[in-house]
């Protein structure tokens, strides 16, 4: 007959639904000319399998409908999707009670317990999985600003155990996000890892206000307890002040005051939280530390004579 079953279902789409050759322009208006059958000739199935169809070989005879397919009622897709080359169904739907992550997580979780034939294969997609990406890189840049702050300080310090008690800092804070962001209802979203990214240069102000100090009191000569007290209680009023600035300056974020202001929420409970509980127990924590892993530090000159000097 010369024609594919495609074809046929083309041929039998442009008589029933029309096909646009051209349109009509008047002026500013645009009228587009269909040609189809006239819809009073095909009433119902019985008329349409009457329809002609004319094959694009110019000797081949034209044929009805009926000799080539059995046409029948039935309920069927409105349109066919293939994802990759495979026939698809797209399931869509809005969440506005839930957080993109506590759906997918709860359509993934659904879906582990429907028994799937072997060649049906069913994934969350959409906005969730962009979502992953995101969160993928900005937990590379995440890992990236920490290295590179590292490098600043083992540059500056001339040491590479010093920058890691520095470092240990940025942990610290997690313990207060993790317990804002549960407290407060928060999910995990990306303005969650920029805030964490925000931390990671923030946190380690007040550690390196600290190990800096100390350093400077061991090159003095001071015992190395006696340098990290010191160190601690001269330099609480300036990490405690750095800190409230910081925070009461985030605090309308986090208060979500302004147009808009739920969509940055987070990273301001993100920010104030972690800054508030790394600066807390980098006092504590941070000495501890630096006891435990600096023992001795070059260039540091401890002897008994400035005690000494002191007592006269």
């Amino acid at each position: 007959f010369g024609l594919t079953a495609r074809q046929v279902g083309e041929v039998i789409r442009d008589q029933v639904r029309g096909v646009e050759p051209t349109d009509i322009h008047e002026e500013e208006d645009s009228i587009s000319i269909v040609v189809r059958t006239d819809p009073g000739e095909i009433p119902d199935v019985q008329a349409l399998q009457s329809l002609i169809i004319k094959s694009r070989m110019g000797d081949a005879p034209e044929i009805r409908l009926a000799g080539l397919a059995k046409l029948e009622l039935a309920i069927g897709p409105s349109e066919i999707r293939h994802v990759e080359g495979r026939r698809a169904a797209v399931v869509e739907a809005d969440v506005p009670l839930a957080s993109l992550s506590t759906a997918a997580a709860r359509v993934k979780r659904e879906l582990r317990g429907l028994a799937l034939p072997g060649s049906v294969v069913a994934t969350v997609s959409g906005q969730n999985v962009e979502m992953e990406r995101a969160i993928e890189s900005l937990l590379f840049a995440l890992l990236l600003a920490v290295f590179l702050v590292y490098i600043v300080l083992a540059s500056k310090f001339e040491s590479f155990r010093g920058p890691l008690v520095i470092l240990l800092s940025i942990p610290l804070a997690l313990v207060g996000v993790v317990i804002a962001l549960t407290a407060l209802d928060v999910h995990v979203s990306v303005l969650v890892f920029i805030g964490l990214i925000m931390l990671a240069g923030i946190v380690v102000n007040n550690a390196i206000v600290l190990v800096d100090y100390i350093n400077q009191l061991r090159d003095r000569g001071r015992p190395l307890n006696e340098a990290i007290v010191e160190a601690s209680s001269i330099r609480l009023r300036p990490v405690l002040i750095t800190t409230l600035t910081t925070i009461l300056g985030l605090l309308p974020m986090a208060l979500g005051i302004g147009e808009g202001a739920e969509l940055r929420q987070p990273m301001g409970v993100t920010v104030i939280a972690g800054l508030a509980s790394a600066t807390v127990l980098t006092l504590v924590v941070v000495p501890v530390l630096y006891k435990l892993m600096m023992p001795s530090l070059a260039g540091s000159r401890p002897s008994e004579l400035p005690d000494a000097i002191e007592k006269v």
